[in-house]
């Protein structure tokens, strides 16, 4: 008796590269997909509905990001293996898939196709896969003494990450469900633990780190600023395989 197919979820918001995604997987790669959307929170419905083998997970998408769809589906007790697929790879990026224990990474690229298939191959196993890029970033964040994760708490960083999208004290506080002396407390408290006397400071920090890439509106779990249509990181984004 022949093999089953590997039943994949393709979640792609650029509608052509999903289609492109669709047709590979199943006329090249021999997988079945079993749902094909550009929104987050379609996404986790099709997710849960469908219980793929393997989900193709963009993390820039409509509603929900792809740390949220990651966050809800787990939190309803189902976990697939979970291939990120992403236009950006940056120090920050690296640090929140690796926090979010997923199977493997895939910068996009006009060569991504030939290493998606070994991604496929390698995750349907069990085994992981990040690209090289990916890993190029993990492996500076561990030589770099002034990386965030190694200095601020996940509280700290959720409001830099805040900071970056042009959030103001209220609204973060808003957000939190704390006041917003408390958030110029952890603000002043990131300023200190990094060295920094100056918002300038912070804000170069943020850039060279990643924090201003804005994940799009929903988030994980966070609603979208007023001002950038970003979001903030999730906290305590875990794990289980």
């Amino acid at each position: 008796m022949a093999p089953k197919p590997l039943r994949v979820a393709v979640v792609e918001d650029e509608a052509l590269l999903r289609e492109l995604l669709h047709a590979v997987c199943e006329s090249k790669f021999g997988c079945k997909v079993i749902a094909a959307v550009g929104d987050g929170r379609e996404a986790v419905d099709a997710i849960l509905h469908g219980l793929p083998d393997i989900v193709l997970l963009d993390l820039r998408l409509p509603q929900l990001d792809g740390f949220g769809v990651i966050t809800a589906v787990r939190s309803r007790g189902f976990f697939p293996r979970i291939l990120i697929l992403s236009a950006v790879c940056d120090s920050y990026t690296a640090f929140m898939v690796d926090a979010a224990g997923v199977h493997g990474f895939l910068y996009k690229s006009a060569t991504m196709l030939p290493a998606l298939y070994r991604a496929i191959l390698a995750v349907s196993r069990g085994e992981r896969f990040f690209c090289p890029v990916f890993q190029s970033f993990r492996a500076a964040r561990l030589n770099d003494p002034l990386f965030f994760g190694k200095i601020l708490s996940a509280r700290e960083q959720t409001v830099l990450a805040m900071f970056s999208d042009r959030m103001t004290d209220p609204e973060i506080a808003g957000v939190l469900g704390v006041s917003p002396r408390t958030v110029e407390s952890h603000r002043m408290n990131i300023l200190r633990k990094l060295g920094f006397r100056s918002k300038i400071e912070l804000e170069r920090y943020a850039r060279n780190y990643g924090f201003t890439h804005s994940w799009t509106a929903g988030g994980a779990g966070f609603p979208a600023s007023r001002r950038g249509g970003g979001n903030a990181p999730p906290e305590g984004l875990t794990s289980r395989m």
